[in-house]
């Protein structure tokens, strides 16, 4: 696991550009391409796969955090300094790494035969990523991309959706989040179907990494989900964190047919059947044969996903800390203390020593609280460095659902980024 304390300074420079996906590096080369304009870094582009990207900020100014210099008697861009770190064992692509991920500023820095793209990580002792607010009429779909755009120039890491599929006026069933078993939204909040959410902000935001937190599992078809899943990443072509769960709300699973009771046994079977899906691009189903008779078939699904998919399990009961040590890629525990999340680690170390699985293999990832200065565990400096010290590679900020405004939502994430790492 990573110690993020021991995060050591690297030169910049060509020497140390990235790959792409796999290359487990906090550093992206931006090549130039036959006939671009060398000084022009609108021009600058990566090859598919690489992180990063060249940006430009407000008003046609390269955005860009350097300094200037003069070395050998030239003028020329110098970063201040790039931070980069091991990944994590058993995570060796560039998008999971936890330097590459840290808040960062992209700088292009001139040499003289490539234009190379950094990321210059902050302080902050883990990176943030952020879940979005939902889309209403006070926050339009450009009003998100725009809201993206202005939290990667902040530094935030990633962006995050939630999911529910219908909602009740009333309900008997317990949130499980707040004391009085009451969800923070209404009925006729509007949710936007995770998958399609993000596969547009995608095709708009090419340097950035998505993910569900959480997407409820076992409402649906596992063959359904591998198959948008694997849709997502071949036109993406970006690896993906998938934060799923089992949901909480029976009447949810009431009203699309699907059986709430021994959901989380459903979903181990699911998250193996989406995983060789994904990843052979075939599978065998029991069907009915010409005699009505059940047949075993082997069917094939392709496309098959070119990038990587983590599965985060969202829970801490104790069946759900067994999912994350034998069928996961990681945990992605919401709405706990730092007292507590120390206590589940234990059982987590446990349960993967059970499972005989190499704790440090997982992928850590905390959504402290609801709302930008949630009760139990805001995220700024403080909190951040307690995320760090008990292992976890990011931490996410949950937005508010509904927001009054962009202006409103930028603000909320200049506020947790000033006192976060700014």
């Amino acid at each position: 696991m990573v110690d993020r304390r021991r995060l050591r300074p690297a030169a910049a420079g060509p020497d140390h550009a990235g790959g792409g996906v796999g290359a487990g590096r906090g550093v992206a080369a931006l090549r130039r391409g036959p006939g671009r304009d060398r000084d022009d870094p609108r021009r600058a582009g990566l090859r598919p796969g690489r992180l990063g990207r060249a940006r430009r900020g407000r008003r046609g100014a390269p955005h860009a955090a350097v300094t200037r210099g003069n070395a050998g008697g030239t003028d020329r861009a110098t970063p201040r300094r790039i931070w980069t770190a091991p990944c994590p064992k058993g995570q060796s692509d560039g998008w999971f790494t936890t330097g590459s991920r840290a808040p960062r500023s992209h700088i292009v820095h001139e040499t003289s035969s490539a234009t190379v793209g950094v990321f210059v990580s902050t302080p902050s002792p883990v990176p943030v990523g952020v879940r979005l607010p939902l889309p209403t009429e006070d926050l339009t779909p450009q009003d998100q991309v725009d809201l993206c755009r202005h939290a990667l120039d902040l530094g935030y890491s990633s962006f995050w959706v939630g999911d529910h599929v219908v909602l009740p006026e009333t309900t008997s069933s317990p949130y499980p989040h707040t004391g009085d078993g009451k969800a923070g939204f209404r009925s006729d909040t509007p949710w936007t179907d995770p998958f399609i959410h993000l596969t547009w902000l995608a095709a708009q935001l090419p340097e950035a990494r998505f993910g569900t937190s959480i997407l409820i599992l076992t409402l649906r078809n596992p063959t359904l989900v591998a198959k948008q899943l694997a849709s997502m990443s071949w036109l993406t072509r970006r690896p993906f964190s998938l934060g799923v769960g089992t949901g909480w709300l029976r009447e949810e699973y009431d009203a699309v047919g699907a059986t709430f009771e021994k959901r989380g046994t459903r979903a181990r079977r699911d998250i193996a059947q989406i995983k060789e899906l994904l990843s052979r691009g075939s599978y065998d189903y029991t069907v009915r044969g010409a005699d009505d008779e059940d047949v075993d078939l082997t069917f094939s699904m392709l496309p098959t996903a070119p990038a990587p998919v983590e599965f985060l399990w969202g829970g801490f009961s104790p069946l759900a800390l067994k999912i994350v040590a034998r069928d996961c890629d990681g945990w992605l525990p919401a709405k706990q203390s730092v007292e507590d999340l120390e206590r589940h680690l234990v059982r987590l170390r446990a349960a993967c020593d059970e499972a005989e699985r190499d704790f440090s293999e997982l992928r850590l990832v905390v959504k402290p609280g609801s709302g930008p200065d949630p009760a139990n565990g805001a995220i700024d400096k403080d909190s951040l460095a307690a995320y760090g010290e008990l292992g976890f590679h990011e931490a996410v900020l949950e937005m508010p659902y509904e927001t009054r405004s962009l202006t409103d939502a930028k603000e909320t994430l200049d506020r947790v980024a000033a006192r976060s790492w700014l």
